[in-house]
């Protein structure tokens, strides 16, 4: 359990780091390099990947048991319900812990953004009749709707991500 620990602090510091730290087999990161802020960042990220991957699926389970109809592809439509949920969670937390769900939602986006670069390394792509959309689409959607539920903590990831301003403002 450690390792996989270590393995996971590893890939999101090399997110943190960014793509010139990522190059090649091994990451330039190591878990003794990391600062305590680091690691704190990385567990809130990582449990924000996890609540965002548990409330995808819990989507998915909704619509098949209760025979919901999609609103568009499923898979986007429980990317939606996932971004929906943990957004609300910020705008429903007390001041004093809003940054720190903003950090999880932000944790969801990220996981997305990893994958996509970590594909697009490998030269691999998501082909277009592909029930997912691409990885980098789903990052940027999800960063989208939280800029909506909440301008102020996520108009800056947006910018920094490169989405269009006049897509931020619709």
């Amino acid at each position: 359990m450690r390792h996989r620990f270590a393995l996971s602090l590893v890939l999101w510091a090399a997110l943190l780091a960014g793509p010139s730290a990522r190059v090649g087999a091994q990451p330039t990161v190591t878990p003794a390099s990391l600062s305590p802020e680091v690691i704190a960042t990385v567990e809130t990220w990582s449990r924000g990947a996890m609540m965002f991957v548990f409330f995808h699926e819990f989507g998915h389970m909704a619509i098949d048991l209760l025979k919901l109809p999609s609103t568009g592809p499923e898979e986007d439509a429980v990317d939606e319900f996932s971004t929906l949920i943990l957004t609300e969670l910020i705008l429903q937390a007390p001041e004093a812990q809003k940054n720190l769900f903003a950090e999880v939602v932000r944790g969801g986006a990220l996981f997305w953004k990893l994958l996509a670069e970590r594909s697009e390394a490998k030269g691999h792509s998501t082909p277009f009749y592909d029930e997912h959309s691409p990885d980098i689409r789903r990052f940027a959607n999800i960063l989208c709707l939280a800029t909506g539920a909440d301008p102020l903590r996520f108009i800056p990831m947006a910018v920094k991500a490169g989405i269009p301003e006049n897509r931020l403002h619709r």
